[in-house]
C-alpha cells in the first residue's frame, strides 16, 4: 500500500548475510566487524526472534517483515487475519506467518497482505472480500493462499483492498477491487484473480498506493492508474483513469516510483525527488494545495530510496541516513516532536538504513545489522513493542545509573542516589518533577534545591524526599495542603525534623517519626489523617493513638501503617474494604487490619493494600474488581486474601488497579490491571493471579504506580514499563506514540559496543566479551578493558547488559 519505495536493494533480500541464531557473535566474527571499522548493530534480540530483518512494509495499523531465512512475522490489528497466523487477534509483539519461509519480499496493506517468495511465486493472507487475495475467489484467508496464475513475479504490492505484481518480463498485473480503476486493465470492474494491465510494458518499478498504482519505465516514463481524486496520478487531471496515463510536468528518468495514501513519489537517476496528489499535510514537500502534476521536493541531497505513508513521506540519503517529511502529528517523523511540515527533518538516532517503510502515522526500518526500529502511531501495537501505551516489557530508564531507591507515583516517578541528589520524569503539571517547572520530561530531570537525601515518594501529583537531617521536603501540587508547609513556597514540612521515612499518598503525605510516632499532612475528606477528624490541615497533624509505628504508606484517601509487634493498622476512607478491618466503614483513626500479625511491610495503594508476611507470603485486602488481590477471583474483600503461588517475597508494592512483588529470588511477579501492560508480562490481558515480568533478573527494589511500574536494578539501573502517557516510563518519549525509533520486541537492542562508549573496539570491547564467556566477572572482567568514556565501568553494568539487552546466559555472578 503506501508503505514500499521500490529499492534497488542493497543488499538484496536474498543475498543479505544471516544473523546470528544464537544471543551474539562469535569470537572470531566480531573481530572481522571490529577490523572493518563497523559499529554493527545486531538484530534486536529476544527468545522468539533471533534473525535479522532484511525487508519491512508499514500499512494501516500493523507492520509485518522478512526475516533472514524467509520467515515473514507481522504484528498490529489483526482483525481480517491480515497478520496471517491464523487468528483474529490484535499482536503488539511479533507472530509469524503460517506456511511460509522462502519470503523474499512482504507488501500490506488496510487488510490483507502478500508476499514475493523465492520461487517466484505470491501469497497473500487476510481479507478476501474483493477478491484481493487473488485466489480465484471472494473469501478472506488467515493464513496464506496462493495467486492464482502467477509463476513469474518479481515483487508484489498491496493497496487498500488491491494488488499489482511486477513480472519478470516486465509487465503488470492486478487484482482485487477495481471501482476506482486500479486494477488498470481498463474497467472498473473488479477481479478475484490477476488480469493484464493495458498496454504497459518494460516496467522497472512498481508502486501501489491507496487506490492508485503508478510505474516507472525503462523510457524514464511513470505511469499511474486508478484513484485520481488527489491528483495522485500526475497527468494533470482529478480524472480517475482505468488504463494506465502518462504523468505530465516534463518528467524524465524516472528511476522508481512509490504510491501513498493518496499520493505519489517518484526519484530520478539523478537522485532528485518529485512527489504529487494529495498535499494535506505537506507530503509533498512543498507549502500549498493539492497538485496534479509533479512538484520537486526541495531539501533532499541524492536520495536513494523514497516511501510515502499515509500523510507523509521519507527518503534514504546517499549516506544511508533517513528524513522525513509531511504529517507529524504522530511522531511519524521520527525527528522527536509532534510537528510536521514541508521541509524533510533527520530521522533521529539511525544510521546504516537499507530499508524502510512509511506507513500510516508511523514509520519503520532497518538498519545494516538487521536490527528493525519503528516510530509514531501506536494505537493498535503497530510499532511491535510489546504494547500501544509504552511497553509491555521493562524497559531502562534513560540515564539512570547508580540509584539507591525508586518510588511510583500517578504518572511521574522519582529515584534517589548514593550522593543524596533526586531525580523525577514523567507528568509535571503541578510541578511534581521538581525541577522549577510545570513541562512534562520524557527524562529524568534533577530535583533543585534538596539538601542530600535518602528516600523519596512519587505521590498523585506531588512528592515527597526525607532529607539526611530527618527533615521533609514536598513539592507539586499543593491544593489541600499536601506540601505540609503552610503555604511556605520551597519550605520545609512545618514541625518535620526527626522523620525517619516519607509516603506521599493521593493528596496526603504521612511522615514516621523517629519516636514511632506518625504525623500526617493534606487532605482529609476520607479520614485519611487519622486524627480523629476530617479537617484538611497544610500542617502535620498526630495520628491518634499510633505510637509503635515500624513504617507507613499513604494511599489514596487511606493510609496504612506496620506495626512493630508485625500487626497493621489502617485508617481513612472504607467504601471498598481498603481498610482490611472486616467492614466498609469509614475510620477517622487507626484500626487493626483483620488476621494480620507478623506483617514485615505494607503498601497502600489507590483503593487496596498488600503486606508481606514473616513467612513470605503476600496478603492483599480491598479493591478486586480489575484482579489486584492476586487471589484469582476479580472481587473485592474487606479482610485480607492470600495472593496465589507466592511464598517467597520480599516486597510489595500496591499501585492504581495492579500490584507487584519482588521476590527472594530477584524476579518480579504483578497481577491486576494490565491495559496499559503495567504487568510486564509482555501482554495487555489483565490477570487474578501472578504472573512474572519479562527481563527482570536482579531486581532490590519493585514500584507500582498508575498504569505503570517501575523495579530498581542491583547495577543501580531504573527499568519501568507500562503506560508512557507523559513520559512516565523515562525513555526520552511521551506519549503512547514513539517520537523517535523504537526498536521492536520489547526495546531491547543489542550491540557490540559493551562498554557503552559509543565505538566499537576489539582492545576493549572484545576483550570484555571473551573474558564474560570464559566466565569470569568482577574486575577481572573490566581491569584494562575500558574504552575512553565508557559508560558501562562495572561487572555488574556490563552483565545486566549481556543477560537483558543480548540475551546471554550463564554469565558469572
Amino acid at each position: 500500500m503506501f508503505n514500499r519505495h521500490n529499492v534497488p536493494q542493497t543488499p538484496s533480500a536474498s543475498t543479505m548475510k544471516s544473523a546470528p541464531s544464537s544471543a551474539i557473535l562469535g569470537l572470531i566474527r566480531f573481530a572481522w566487524f571490529v577490523a572493518l571499522g563497523l559499529a554493527v548493530s545486531l538484530a534486536t534480540l529476544n527468545t522468539a526472534h533471533s534473525q535479522a530483518y532484511v525487508g519491512v512494509s508499514a500499512g494501516n495499523g500493523y507492520t509485518c517483515a522478512v526475516r533472514d531465512g524467509g520467515t515473514i512475522q507481522c504484528w498490529g490489528v489483526n482483525s481480517s487475519g491480515q497478520l496471517g497466523d491464523g487468528t483474529t487477534t490484535d499482536r503488539s509483539l511479533p507472530v509469524t506467518v503460517q506456511g511460509i519461509n522462502t519470503a523474499v519480499q512482504v507488501s500490506v496493506g488496510t487488510f490483507h497482505s502478500c508476499a514475493t517468495l523465492a520461487d517466484s511465486t505470491a501469497r497473500c493472507w487476510g481479507a478476501g472480500g474483493s477478491g484481493q487475495l487473488g485466489s480465484g475467489s471472494s473469501a478472506s484467508s488467515l493464513v496464506p493462499v496462493i495467486v492464482s496464475g502467477l509463476v513469474s513475479v518479481q515483487r508484489v504490492e498491496v493497496g487498500t483492498s488491491h494488488a499489482c505484481a511486477l513480472l519478470a518480463d516486465l509487465t503488470v498485473v492486478c487484482w482485487g477491487s477495481g471501482s476506482n480503476g486500479q486494477l488498470g486493465d481498463g474497467s472498473f470492474l473488479s477481479s478475484n484473480a490477476p488480469v493484464i494491465v493495458t498496454a504497459l510494458t518494460g516496467v522497472t518499478s512498481l508502486g501501489v498506493g491507496g487506490d492508485h498504482a503508478c510505474a516507472a519505465l525503462t523510457t524514464g516514463q511513470a505511469k499511474c492508474w486508478g484513484r485520481n481524486t488527489s491528483g495522485q496520478l500526475g497527468d494533470g487531471t482529478i480524472i480517475n483513469r482505468s488504463s494506465p496515463v502518462s504523468v505530465g510536468g516534463g518528467l524524465t528518468s524516472v528511476a522508481s516510483v512509490v504510491g501513498g495514501g493518496a499520493h505519489t513519489c517518484a526519484r530520478l537517476s539523478n537522485s532528485a525527488l518529485h512527489c504529487w496528489g494529495s498535499n494535506s499535510f505537506q507530503a509533498l514537500g512543498s507549502f500549498g494545495p493539492d497538485s496534479s502534476t509533479p512538484l520537486l521536493v526541495a531539501g533532499v541531497p541524492a536520495a536513494t530510496a523514497v516511501s510515502a505513508g499515509g500523510a507523509h513521506t521519507c527518503a534514504r540519503l546517499v549516506d544511508a541516513s533517513l528524513q522525513c517529511w509531511g504529517n507529524g502529528l504522530n511522531g511519524e517523523l521520527g525527528a522527536g516532536g509532534l510537528t510536521g511540515g514541508p521541509s524533510p527533518r533527520a530521522v533521529l538516532g539511525l544510521s546504516g538504513v537499507i530499508d524502510f517503510s512509511a506507513g500510516g502515522g508511523y514509520t519503520c526500518a532497518i538498519n545494516s545489522g538487521g536490527a528493525l526500529t519503528c516510530w509514531g502511531r501506536n494505537d493498535a501495537g503497530q510499532l511491535g513493542t510489546g504494547g500501544t501505551l509504552g511497553s509491555t516489557t521493562a524497559l531502562t530508564v534513560s540515564g539512570i545509573s547508580g540509584a539507591s531507591s525508586v518510588s511510583a507515583g500517578s504518572s511521574h516517578a522519582c529515584a534517589t542516589f548514593s550522593g543524596g541528589s533526586v531525580r523525577c520524569w514523567g507528568s509535571n503539571t503541578d510541578g511534581q518533577l521538581g525541577d522549577g517547572t510545570t513541562a512534562d520530561s520524557a527524562l529524568p530531570v534533577s530535583v533543585v534545591g534538596l539538601a542530600p537525601t535518602t528516600s523519596v515518594s512519587a505521590g498523585w501529583s506531588h512528592s515527597c524526599a526525607r532529607l539526611a537531617d530527618l527533615t521533609v521536603k514536598c513539592w507539586g501540587s499543593n491544593d489541600n495542603g499536601q506540601l505540609g508547609n503552610n503555604g511556605a513556597v520551597g519550605g520545609s514540612v512545618s514541625g518535620i525534623t526527626n522523620a525517619l521515612d516519607v509516603s506521599a499518598g493521593f493528596s496526603h503525605s504521612c511522615a514516621r517519626l523517629n519516636d514511632n510516632t506518625v504525623k500526617c499532612w493534606g487532605a482529609n475528606f476520607g479520614g485519611q489523617l487519622g486524627n480523629g477528624t476530617t479537617t484538611n490541615s497544610s500542617t502535620p497533624v498526630i495520628v491518634t493513638g499510633l505510637s509503635t509505628a515500624s513504617s507507613v504508606s499513604a494511599g489514596s484517601e487511606y493510609s496504612c501503617s506496620r506495626l512493630s509487634t508485625g500487626g497493621i493498622v489502617c485508617w481513612g476512607r472504607n467504601t471498598l474494604g481498603q481498610l482490611g478491618n472486616g467492614n466498609n466503614t469509614q475510620k477517622l483513626v487507626p484500626d487493626f487490619v483483620v488476621g494480620i500479625t507478623t506483617a514485615t511491610s505494607v503498601s497502600a495503594g489507590a483503593g487496596h493494600a498488600c503486606a508481606v508476611l514473616a513467612n513470605n507470603e503476600v496478603r492483599c485486602w480491598g479493591a478486586g474488581s480489575n484482579g489486584q488481590l492476586g487471589n484469582g477471583a476479580s472481587a473485592s474483600s474487606n479482610v485480607p486474601v492470600v495472593v496465589t503461588g507466592i511464598n517467597n517475597a520480599t516486597s510489595v508494592s500496591a499501585g492504581n488497579s495492579h500490584a507487584c512483588a519482588r521476590l527472594s529470588n530477584s524476579t518480579v511477579k504483578c497481577w491486576g490491571a494490565n491495559s496499559s501492560g503495567e504487568l510486564g508480562d509482555g501482554s495487555e490481558t489483565q490477570s487474578n493471579l501472578p504472573v512474572t515480568v519479562l527481563g527482570i533478573r536482579n531486581a532490590t527494589a519493585v514500584e507500582a504506580g498508575t498504569g505503570f511500574t517501575c523495579a530498581k536494578l542491583s547495577t543501580g539501573a531504573v527499568k519501568c514499563w507500562g503506560s508512557n502517557v507523559s513520559g512516565r516510563l523515562g525513555i526520552g518519549n511521551s506519549t503512547q506514540n514513539s517520537l523517535v525509533a523504537t526498536p521492536i520486541g520489547g526495546g531491547l537492542v543489542c550491540t557490540l559496543d559493551i562498554d557503552g562508549n559509543g565505538s566499537v573496539d576489539a582492545t576493549t570491547d572484545l576483550l570484555i566479551l571473551q573474558r564474560a564467556r570464559l566466565g569470569l566477572s568482577g574486575t577481572a572482567v573490566t581491569n584494562g578493558a575500558l574504552g575512553v568514556k565508557a559508560t558501562r565501568t562495572t561487572w555488574g553494568a556490563i552483565r545486566e547488559y549481556l543477560v537483558s539487552n543480548c540475551r546471554i546466559e550463564g554469565l558469572a555472578p
